[in-house]
């Protein structure tokens, strides 16, 4: 396995020069001006590496021996290894800032304020990170071990899903549901007998877990205590398809995907009530995974190729009909693509605190796989970027970020095992420090 390189810590040079000298004071004590606002003398560079020291950035600050802070705003990057830094200029005026970019192809922000003048506005200087290559995760912790001591060696009884609840790090398996410590200790979470693969799955706010249940083509609902009741097998007469992902909004409603029927069932628990909405196969792809937006209003959605996983006929087996698309929730009635075309196979997806959106896509070339990625789009844009990139013969499968003692800057993904794509060990877990933090599944209703 080939690690994600660190990013090193050395300085860039920030060249502060004069542009607004204080006044002496004339011999009858009247006060100086004050200094004039901080400005951009000479344009930041528009983008520069990610994970690495800035260079090529000229500010103007203040005079000599000024107060200066100075704060990473957005990006993940640091500061002499911290987010916030209390410097003073030099006695020529100029200021050194050991600013490193973050390692996601996304924007970073430095902020510069002056603290002995309040009155005056703060610069912001804002930089988008790039990458020459996608970065490489680190495994963590040895759920295929534990599986195989389990006896479940099938190239068929994989991992797939992931979450956090209460209790820490959650991954559907093979016999029902894993839990994985911080210290990448691997036991059973107690499900009562009945499921025998939990793929897709969520928590509610109140510990509940919604998922599905592979075997049975059903949404399930578990108890804390393991018990668990069905909870939807059938849509308009019709059974589950192929039901894959679950999501659950700010209100409570649960969402499931089910690919091979083309659409995403809404469910609300306290009411029953139960809402469709369809994509076209043909020229879209099925709904796979989920994503709440920020500020709780929309649904992402990742789609992926029904033709072989389906057998559906009619879908050309091959053709990229991955793409994201987005929901509003207050209708639930159409959707509008983001991003079309990229790739064969849409999996997880997962939004950062700054409105990053994290989407798993898999490309294939001539029947064999040809990357799995996990695709970057910064916030508001439609342009995705390779960020992180599994090994040769590995499958990205879903992601979400840590919480608590897990690192909440730290983004976890689930592998999924597929015969004729994948080896049989590409099961488990792998990670990556976003250096952002992720963004709360459940924020607090206003």
């Amino acid at each position: 396995m080939r690690h994600a390189p660190g990013p090193a810590f050395l300085y860039a040079t920030v060249l502060a020069t004069l542009v607004g000298a204080l006044a002496a004071c004339d011999d009858g004590g009247s006060d100086a001006p004050a200094p004039t606002a901080p400005a951009l003398v000479e344009t930041a560079p528009s983008a520069a590496p990610a994970g690495q020291p800035l260079d090529g950035l000229t500010v103007n600050v203040t005079a000599a021996d000024v107060a200066v802070d100075v704060s990473v705003v957005r990006g993940g990057g640091v500061i002499d290894g911290a987010r916030q830094l209390a410097l003073r200029s030099g006695p020529d005026g100029t200021l050194s800032v050991p600013w490193v970019l973050g390692p996601a192809p996304v924007d970073n922000r430095l902020r510069i304020a002056l603290p002995d003048s309040p009155e005056l506005d703060p610069l912001e200087i804002t930089v988008r990170g790039t990458l020459d290559a996608p970065l490489r995760a680190e495994p963590f912790a040895d759920v295929h071990g534990f599986l195989t001591e389990e006896g479940y060696t099938d190239a068929l009884e994989s991992t797939e899903d992931l979450a956090f609840g209460d209790d820490g790090l959650f991954l559907g398996a093979p016999g029902g549901l894993l839990h994985v410590a911080v210290d990448g200790t691997v036991s059973r979470r107690h499900v009562d007998e009945g499921i025998a693969r939990l793929w897709g799955f969520a928590f509610d706010d109140a510990g509940y877990i919604w998922g599905v249940d592979i075997e049975g083509d059903r949404l399930v609902r578990i108890a804390p205590d393991g018990s668990y009741e069905s909870r939807l097998d059938m849509v308009d007469g019709e059974p589950l398809a192929g039901p894959n992902y679950v999501g659950v909004d700010h209100e409570g409603r649960v969402y499931l995907t089910d690919p091979c029927r083309g659409e995403i069932i809404r469910l609300d628990p306290a009411t029953g009530d139960v809402r469709v909405h369809t994509f076209d196969l043909l020229t879209e792809g099925g709904p796979n995974g989920v994503a709440v937006s920020p500020d709780g209003s929309q649904m992402y959605v990742a789609t992926e190729n029904t033709g072989l996983l389906c057998s559906h006929a009619d879908v050309p087996i091959q053709e990229e009909l991955a793409g994201v698309y987005v929901i509003d929730l207050d209708d639930f009635g159409h959707h509008t693509p983001l991003a079309e075309g990229i790739g064969l196979f849409g999996d997880g997806l997962a939004f950062d605190a700054e409105g990053n959106l994290y989407v798993v896509v898999d490309r294939v070339m001539n029947f064999q796989l040809e990357t799995s990625a996990i695709v970057v789009f910064p916030a508001g844009e439609s342009e995705g970027v390779d960020f992180l990139v599994a090994d040769d013969r590995q499958i990205f499968a879903n992601v979400a970020f840590g919480t608590g003692a897990y690192g909440e800057t730290t983004l976890y993904i689930a592998l999924l095992a597929v015969p004729g794509f994948s080896d049989p060990d590409s099961r488990g877990l792998e990670r990556f420090d976003v250096g952002i933090p992720g963004l709360p599944l459940l924020p607090p209703m206003e």
